[in-house]
């Protein structure tokens, strides 16, 4: 017994570990891709909020200037009196690179801080500069003169420079030309900046009066940076592209500006030398989930997805990554949790080898008991408490049917050799309540001359008065169903009868309530020893009459 249950245990264990196994190594391939698309769909959600809230400063920066005095300023002392609310914005809003307004007439104004070494050497700047101001203004002759102003971290003027070859155009910038068309806020797409040579967005709203155009640039190197962090492999290539498939960010943001013209201009793809993105921006089904296509023998995994952070239509986000990466990644992941199972198999093998064997060695000793108990070797030594629960139900059945022979022995004993009625009738009437896990009971004789109930034998919990004699009318119905005393125990009763109809005694117990004494088991039980009883009382009546004859 022991030995098939713990092979059964064994089996089901091995069977368990073995159906782990082939599903966690079958299935990487779909894993990945699908893994893939999740991954890439957040990183696209990610940099669109990171790029929403860098252009929340500036538009929101744009919209209070478009109602300040400094778009109706027209000359520069004019203008430079509003230096303090341009100042404070720039400081507060580490994100703006740059606040300016175009004029209707070609002038020109803007506040930048100087944050760095690079854009203090740019300047030329003195040592004491926190801000510098570029200024285009036209004359009263007509000539546009242009100059640069630096002041203080206090807004003191420290040194204003002409600039004879400062030349700038804003009504010919394209976030003029945006702006003078609409009263919304606009966004320009991504440039380089011609004083900083870096890669931003211009944020610029028409003046409520529509005489000038605010503007603010916000660099968007911070986004280059997220972009480098989101590379999920090494092998990952990532950018931002237009509609035209020019970079407009990449983790390497050097790569993507060339020389043109004297400017500086965006990358094309094909430029950039990452055939993997130049590969995946041509695919026509370029949105949706990840897919997995091959260049020149190698397997990619990519994923192009529309940008939506700048509001500008045509940008998308592609992300190129070598499948043998991405799926070497799970197949290394699942190889570990294959060696997690497999170690976790094996002990739950080994337990459940022990469970088994150890189950099958109590039902053993079970088995063994209840073959002893059918033999009537009643005396066995006490068992020991098992951990599992049905073993104890059984061996609590065991030693409950071996108490009850044993009380049916000792009844049959005390029946066949005790000579006196009374001592006869107290050991049998204990072993009954015993067996029968009463509360108490009491056996009544019966007393033909007087017509009652007398000589009464009792023992267990017994209420106050209950073993009083009472009448007892030879004719008096049998109560078939037990009655509740005052005392809160039932009452059940047997009328000890002879074979011959003869009437002997009473048999009462008093019990509480419990089901298992209410079974039909119970009630065959009490009748037979009624019956023994009766046929018990008779003899030693008869022997008792017949002692002075012999």
């Amino acid at each position: 017994m022991k030995w098939l249950i713990a092979c059964t245990a064994l089996l089901c264990m091995a069977l368990l570990l073995a159906t782990m196994i082939v599903f966690t190594s079958n299935g990487a391939r779909e894993e990945a891709v699908l893994l893939a698309s999740k991954a890439t769909q957040g990183t696209s959600k990610l940099l669109t909020e990171q790029a929403r809230r860098m252009l929340e400063p500036a538009d929101a920066t744009v919209r209070q200037l478009a109602f300040d005095p400094l778009v109706t300023a027209t000359t520069l002392d004019e203008r430079v009196q509003r230096l303090h609310p341009l100042a404070t914005e720039l400081r507060t809003n580490p994100l703006l690179a740059a606040i300016y307004v175009g004029y209707d007439n070609g002038d020109f104004m803007l506040l930048r801080l100087l944050d760095s070494d690079e854009v203090r050497k740019r300047y030329e700047a003195p040592a004491q500069a926190e801000f510098v101001v570029q200024s285009i203004q036209t004359s009263a002759d007509g000539n546009r003169e242009g100059s640069y102003l630096f002041y203080s971290i206090n807004h003191e003027l420290l040194l204003q420079r002409p600039q004879a070859d400062y030349r700038f155009e804003p009504r010919a910038r394209a976030w003029y030309q945006l702006a003078v068309k609409q009263l919304a806020v606009v966004v320009s797409e991504p440039y380089v900046f011609l004083s900083t040579q870096k890669v931003g967005i211009t944020v610029s709203q028409k003046s409520r009066l529509g005489a000038a155009v605010v503007g603010a640039d916000v660099v968007i190197d911070e986004l280059a940076q997220s972009l480098s962090a989101l590379r999920t492999t090494p092998g990952t290539q990532i950018a931002l592209v237009d509609a035209d498939n020019k970079v407009l960010v990449h983790p390497n943001m050097q790569t993507t500006l060339r020389p043109q013209g004297g400017n500086m201009v965006f990358s094309s793809l094909q430029e950039l030398k990452q055939p993997a993105l130049t590969a995946l921006a041509s695919k026509k089904s370029n949105t949706g989930p990840a897919h997995l296509y091959e260049l020149r023998g190698q397997e990619w995994l990519g994923v192009s997805m529309p940008f939506k952070g700048w509001r500008i239509d045509g940008v998308r986000l592609l992300i190129a990554m070598p499948s043998n990466e991405v799926i070497g990644q799970m197949q290394r992941r699942n190889t570990q949790l294959v060696a997690l199972i497999g170690g976790v198999g094996v002990l739950l093998v080994a337990l459940g080898w022990w469970a088994g064997t150890f189950i099958g060695r109590r039902l053993g000793i079970l088995s063994g008991r209840a073959v002893h108990l059918g033999q009537l070797e009643i005396d066995q030594p006490k068992r020991r408490n098992s951990l599992i629960r049905e073993v104890n139900d059984l061996s609590d059945t065991l030693d409950s049917t071996g108490e009850t022979l044993q009380s049916f022995l000792d009844i049959d004993q005390e029946l066949l050799t005790e000579p006196h009625l009374q001592r006869m009738l107290g050991v049998v009437l204990e072993r009954a309540v015993n067996t029968t896990q009463s509360d108490g009971g009491i056996v009544f004789l019966w007393n033909e001359t007087t017509q009652t109930m007398g000589d009464p034998t009792s023992f267990g919990n017994l209420p106050e008065g209950s073993t009083q004699a009472f009448e007892y009318p030879d004719d008096r119905p049998v109560r078939a169903q037990a009655r509740s005393l005052s005392s809160g125990q039932q009452q059940a009763e047997w009328v000890l009868r002879t074979t011959n109809g003869n009437l002997k005694g009473i048999l009462l117990l008093l019990r509480t309530a419990n089901p298992a004494q209410d079974s039909k088991s119970f009630e065959a039980f009490a009748n037979r020893l009624a019956s023994v009883l009766a046929a018990a009382i008779e003899m030693r009546q008869l022997l008792k009459a017949q002692k002075p004859v012999l």
